[in-house]
């Protein structure tokens, strides 16, 4: 299934709307927070960017756009492997291995979070569901090495 919306209007307020619930989850939140960085998200097709700072480790901020500072870590995808990643459709392996998901900077800083992905696709889901859009059943809810 792709990504729910094609018009930047919608998908930016869709996505920023994501970021905040996973800032809601505890063990995600404090995973972030040990990053210690600026992660820039740019999504593509359509094209929007979101970055998650959260350098001094205490507060996870979200904004819209490109981040005024230079990212740690960019991170670039289309919408629809975004989507699929988080329905747990596409192993985040493997969009890395296939070049689905491009990084540039600090990779490692990603790779961190990875054990919080099976919440992350959970957070999704119940994202999807409160905007109205179809259930997805997962397929890879856990991230294979």
């Amino acid at each position: 299934m792709p990504f729910p919306y094609r018009d930047p209007k919608q998908a930016e307020p869709f996505a920023l709307g994501y970021f905040e619930r996973l800032r809601d989850s505890d063990d995600i939140c404090k995973t972030w927070l040990g990053l210690d960085a600026i992660v820039q998200l740019r999504i593509q097709e359509p094209d929007i960017a979101v970055f998650v700072d959260t350098r001094g480790g205490r507060e996870m901020r979200i904004g819209p756009g490109l981040a005024a500072e230079a990212p740690d870590l960019t991170l670039t995808l289309t919408a629809d492997s975004f989507h699929d990643i988080y329905t747990g459709q596409l192993n985040v392996f493997t969009a890395f291995a296939t070049r689905r998901v491009r990084a540039e900077g600090n990779a490692a800083l990603i790779m961190k979070t990875a054990w919080t992905l099976p919440q992350a696709i959970q957070v999704y889901r119940e994202h999807c569901a409160a905007a109205g859009l179809p259930e997805q059943e997962p397929k890879a809810a856990r991230p294979e090495a």
